[in-house]
C-alpha cells in the first residue's frame, strides 16, 4: 500500500511541476520586449516639432504625412547599388525639413539644411530649440553634454538616447544653431 501511495504522490508531484511550467514559459534570450512606438502626443526622448506635429524616429511616416504640408520637391528614393532589397529609403523634402522613411514606412532620419542659402526652418527640437537660437539657449533647454563648451574643431553638439542620435550644428563662431540631424542609435535599427 505504501508503494502505491508513494507512486501516486510522485505522479501528482510531477503533474504539478509540469502544469506549473506550462503556465509560465520563460522567454528565450533572443526574444525582446516590444519597444513601444512613440505616440503623436508624447514622443519619447528627442523629437522634432513641425507644422504642429511632433515627429520622432520610429514613428510611421504615413500617420503624419498629410499633416506636414506640401513637399517642396519630389522625393528621392535611395536603394543599394546592386539593386538588392537590403534597404529602400525615401527622402521627403518639406520646407526647412527633410524626413527619411525606411522600407517599413518608419521615420528613420530627420534633418534641416544648415546651408547659408537654405530657407529658414520652422522645425524645432522638442518644441523649443530652433535654427537661429544661441548655442547657450539650446544648451539651457537640452542640457550640457561632454562636447560643451565646444572645442575649436567641433561643429556642433551631439546628444544620444537609447535609440536616437541628435547633432545640433552651429555657425563658425559657435554662437548660433544652424541646423540639426536626427539619426537612429543603438539596437533595434
Amino acid at each position: 500500500m505504501k508503494k502505491y501511495l508513494m507512486i501516486i504522490v510522485s505522479v501528482l508531484l510531477v503533474l504539478a511541476l509540469v502544469a506549473g511550467c506550462a503556465a509560465e514559459t520563460p522567454k528565450q534570450e533572443d526574444e525582446k520586449e516590444p519597444t513601444p512606438e512613440p505616440t503623436q502626443d508624447e514622443p519619447a526622448g528627442f523629437y522634432v516639432e513641425y507644422n504642429g506635429q511632433k515627429l520622432a524616429l520610429g514613428m510611421k511616416f504615413a500617420d503624419v504625412k498629410d499633416k506636414l504640408g506640401e513637399e517642396v520637391r519630389p522625393e528621392d528614393v535611395i536603394t543599394p547599388c546592386d539593386e538588392s532589397d537590403l534597404y529602400r529609403d525615401v527622402l521627403h523634402h518639406f520646407e526647412g525639413l527633410d524626413i527619411t522613411e525606411n522600407k517599413d514606412g518608419v521615420i528613420k532620419e530627420m534633418s534641416t539644411d544648415n546651408a547659408d542659402e537654405a530657407a529658414p526652418s520652422s522645425a524645432t527640437i522638442n518644441g523649443k530649440v530652433k535654427i537661429g537660437d544661441t548655442l547657450e539657449s539650446a544648451v539651457s533647454v537640452l542640457g550640457e553634454n561632454e562636447d560643451y563648451p565646444l572645442a575649436e574643431d567641433m561643429f556642433g553638439l551631439t546628444y544620444t538616447t537609447d535609440s536616437t542620435w541628435v547633432t545640433i550644428f552651429v555657425d563658425e563662431t559657435k554662437t548660433n544653431v544652424t541646423g540639426f540631424y536626427f539619426m537612429p542609435f543603438g539596437e533595434g535599427w
